[in-house]
This record gives structure tokens, C-alpha cells and sequence, in this order.
């Protein structure tokens, strides 16, 4: 009887295990096709087998795989689940656009992906990205509607165009602190993304890059950014708080129209500012931009923000120039003379004592002391030796 009994409950036991997916025959070698590289080396091409969860493997007919090609798995709708071995380098164009996948973990020894690698996969919830890549490329995420979160990892420089358009549930983004440009419509029509932190070594936003993200609600650009692109936050309905830093240059056309915007501070280093770019609106019922009543900048006098508030009839507050003193003027008399040097050694010989700002001006050689260095170098300066 007891021997019966252990007989049914491990039957039972195999039988609960399948149903509920927890055994899954590995992948067989045989259900891969491969394009031959080399003498040693191929990448996969297609796969004809049936399991919903596979693993690509390291090696077939003996060959080495190096990579998943164009279109392998393009529009696949068995597979789900796919782990990529450490070896695997790259992603082909399109790999895996249009399947049914689910979950992807890229290996760091994946350096490349290729333009719309998983575009449109409506089903990706997870991936997990490689180290070793340095571009986001074309489409390679677009349309990826279910996706909700993704880490871009460190080493990454380049987000390129529609990266990550129309993927219309996706909440959290990490960039690295290696990111350096965003492409155009990179993150367009991400309306549940609710905010973002641009990285500081970030030099460029190009047109409409975060178009259409109706939650985002604050923004603040680093100093590196020199240009903010035409349309780059167009329509992003919730954002009120937007900080520009001093280094920024241009604002696109339409940059930030429709966003409902109070009060910008826009520095002095803004030398152009496209139409609607701030404060505007545009109403769908009536096809034309209106002004938000209530809208103010802060700007400094004869400024491009000074004329775009101007020209545009908006409040504006305008301060005078701040005056930007030169190294070695320690004086701060706006020139650079013998006078700076005997305010060094005086200040050496504890004859005076500089100010803090003083202080920073009389360090020339930038080596955080003031010191006799700093003196001769202001008097070569007078000189015309350096």
C-alpha cells in the first residue's frame, strides 16, 4: 500500500510540476538555423523550435555564435523568454522586432545592438541591458508598449532617434552619467513617464525628444547642454518647473510650447530663442497659439530672454549685468596691471588682506594658494610674456 501511495503522490507531484511550466525541455540544437561566418564561426538566423522559454545556445554544428542576426526572431510568437549567453556580441537590425518575447538579459559581452532590435515587442516587460554597449540605436525600443522600466548603463553615450517612442508605459528611466546626447523623438509619447534626471555630462537634445510626455513636471538642464531642440518638450502638459543653466545657447522653436510654465529664469548665455519657444500655447479648436496670461521671466537686460519677453509682451523682470572679472584682475577694476601684482605681494606680506573674490581672481596658475607664482605671472601678463 505505502508503495502505491509514493507511486501516485510523485505522479501527482510530475503532474502539477507541467502544468504549471515549471519543467521546460531546453532548446535543441537542431531548431536553430545559422549563417556561417567563418571557419569557426556563424550567428543564429531563425528559430523553428516550440518552447516558449530558450536559452540561445553557445555553439552549433560546431560553430562558435558570435551574434543573433537580422530578423531571427522577427515576429516570432512561440518564444517569450530568451537568455543570451555570455559570448554573444551583438544584437542584429530587427532581431527580435515584432515578437512575443517577455523577458531579455543581454550578457556584457554584448557590445552591439542594431537599429529596431526589439522594436514593437508589445509584450517586453523586462530587459536587462548589456555594460558593454555605447548607443541606444534607432527605433531599438520603439513601440515597446508594456515596458515600464529601464536602466541605461553606465558607458552608454548616445540614445539615437525614436529609442524609446510610443513606449506608453514607461515610468522609470536611469541614464548614466555617460550620456552626452538624446536623439530626435528618443523619448515622444511617453505620457506615464512622470520625471527624469538629464545626466551632467549631457551636451544635446534634439527636436522633440521628450515631445508628447504629458507627466513630466519638472526639468532641469545641465550646463553642458548647449541647444535645446525645436519641439524637445512640446506638449509635455504637466511640466511646470523648468531650470536652464547658465551655458545653454539656443531654444528651439516650439521648445517648450504647451507646458504650463509660470515663471523661467533664462541666463545670459542664451543667444537665440525660436518662436513659441516659451509661454505659448496652442489650442486645437481654434489651430493657433495663444500666451499663458500668467506667465513671467527673469532675465538680465539686453539679453535675447530681455527681447523675447519684449517682443512677446510677456511680465518680465530684468537685472542689470553682472560684471565678469578676468584672472588675474585682482583689484577688480576690470584691467590688468601692475597694480594686481602689488595687491598679491601685499597681500603676501600681510600688508592687506584680499577678499574671498579677490582671493579667486589672484590664483592664476589655478593651483587653489595665492603665492608669489601667482604675482610674477600677473607681471608677465603686464609684460606681454604670457
Amino acid at each position: 500500500m505505502k508503495k502505491k501511495i509514493s507511486f501516485f503522490l510523485v505522479f501527482a507531484l510530475l503532474l502539477s510540476a507541467i502544468s504549471f511550466g515549471s519543467f521546460s525541455a531546453a532548446a535543441a540544437e537542431e531548431d536553430f538555423e545559422i549563417k556561417i561566418l567563418d571557419s569557426t564561426t556563424a550567428e543564429i538566423t531563425s528559430y523553428k523550435g516550440s518552447e516558449s522559454s530558450i536559452e540561445i545556445p553557445t555553439a552549433v554544428e560546431n560553430y562558435k555564435i558570435l551574434g543573433i542576426g537580422t530578423n531571427a526572431f522577427l515576429k516570432n510568437k512561440t518564444v517569450n523568454s530568451v537568455t543570451v549567453p555570455e559570448g554573444i556580441a551583438y544584437i542584429g537590425e530587427k532581431a527580435f522586432a515584432g515578437s512575443y518575447i517577455k523577458s531579455v538579459t543581454l550578457p556584457d559581452s554584448v557590445t552591439s545592438l542594431a537599429e529596431g532590435a526589439f522594436s514593437e515587442c508589445v509584450y517586453l516587460e523586462k530587459i536587462t541591458l548589456s555594460k558593454g554597449i555605447k548607443a541606444i540605436p534607432n527605433s531599438c525600443f520603439f513601440n515597446c508598449t508594456r515596458l515600464e522600466s529601464i536602466e541605461i548603463p553606465e558607458g552608454v553615450e548616445i540614445i539615437e532617434d525614436n529609442a524609446f517612442a510610443g513606449c506608453n508605459h514607461l515610468k522609470s528611466v536611469s541614464l548614466p552619467s555617460s550620456l552626452t546626447s538624446i536623439g530626435t523623438y528618443a523619448f515622444s509619447s511617453n505620457p506615464a513617464l512622470v520625471s527624469i534626471t538629464l545626466p551632467e555630462n549631457l551636451s544635446e537634445i534634439k527636436s522633440y525628444a521628450f515631445f508628447g510626455c504629458a507627466s513630466i513636471e519638472e526639468i532641469t538642464l545641465p550646463e553642458a547642454v548647449k541647444k535645446v531642440g525645436e519641439y524637445s518638450f512640446c506638449e509635455c502638459f504637466s511640466l511646470e518647473s523648468v531650470t536652464l543653466n547658465n551655458g545653454l545657447e539656443q531654444i528651439g522653436t516650439s521648445a517648450f510650447d504647451t507646458c504650463p510654465i509660470k515663471e523661467i529664469s533664462i541666463p545670459r548665455s542664451v543667444k537665440d530663442i525660436g518662436d513659441y519657444a516659451l509661454g505659448y500655447y496652442y489650442d486645437q479648436e481654434e489651430f493657433d497659439y495663444f500666451r499663458y496670461p500668467d506667465f513671467h521671466i527673469d532675465c538680465v537686460e539686453d539679453t535675447a530672454g530681455h527681447e523675447y519677453a519684449k517682443n512677446n509682451q510677456f511680465s518680465f523682470t530684468a537685472y542689470p549685468p553682472e560684471t565678469v572679472y578676468e584672472t588675474g584682475d585682482v583689484n577688480m577694476d576690470e584691467a590688468i596691471n601692475v597694480k594686481d601684482a602689488t595687491a598679491i605681494q601685499k597681500h603676501l606680506a600681510s600688508i592687506i588682506s584680499l577678499s574671498a573674490e579677490a582671493l579667486a581672481l589672484a590664483d592664476c596658475n589655478c593651483d587653489k594658494e595665492v603665492n608669489v607664482k601667482d604675482a610674477t605671472a600677473v607681471q608677465k601678463a603686464v609684460a606681454g610674456l604670457s
